[in-house]
Formats: C-alpha cells, sequence, structure tokens
C-alpha cells in the first residue's frame, strides 16, 4: 500500500513506528473505499516532537504556511485553501 518506507521486520511490537504504520494501513484502507485513486503525500516524512523548542517552530510554520499559499509555486489554480483562510481572517 506505500504506507511505510521502513522496513517493519525491524520494528518491535508496540514501538512508535508499528502505531502509526498500523493507523496509516487502517486509514489508507477505509479511505480507499470513498475514493480509490488516495495515496499519502511522497516524499513525507513524520517527525517527532521532541521538545518545546521544536513544538514551538513547528506551531509557528503552521501559522504561517497558509499565508504563503498564493505565492507557492504548487498552488496553480489558486486552490480553495487561500480563500477559505482571508475569509476566516476578516
Amino acid at each position: 500500500m506505500g504506507v511505510s518506507t521502513v522496513n517493519p521486520k525491524n520494528w518491535k511490537p508496540g514501538c512508535l513506528g508499528v502505531i502509526i504504520n498500523q493507523y496509516k494501513r487502517i486509514c489508507t484502507i477505509q479511505i480507499r473505499k470513498h475514493f480509490p485513486q488516495f495515496s499519502w503525500q511522497s516524499r513525507y516524512y513524520d517527525h517527532i516532537i521532541r521538545n518545546e523548542g521544536v513544538y514551538n517552530k513547528i506551531v509557528q510554520y503552521m501559522r504561517n504556511n497558509p499565508k504563503n499559499w498564493e505565492k507557492d509555486r504548487n498552488n496553480k489554480e489558486d486552490q480553495f485553501i487561500t480563500n477559505l483562510f482571508s475569509e476566516s481572517a476578516g
């Protein structure tokens, strides 16, 4: 299903990698019942937040990222998210 790029044979039962892998597997199965073409974002890496400094950087990124969507190279058609965030701000 393309859920993980790590060899699960090296994982210990109950470790975080196993839990995330199973969660994504279950989500993939359920979502593909309605959207057969669904796939996870390619070149995406999960990241474990290990301290408050890292957490704060991620929060800042999440707050600022939608503001930059209009300038993003992947925004080919001025997709709905730009309008969604501009409406909620005003």
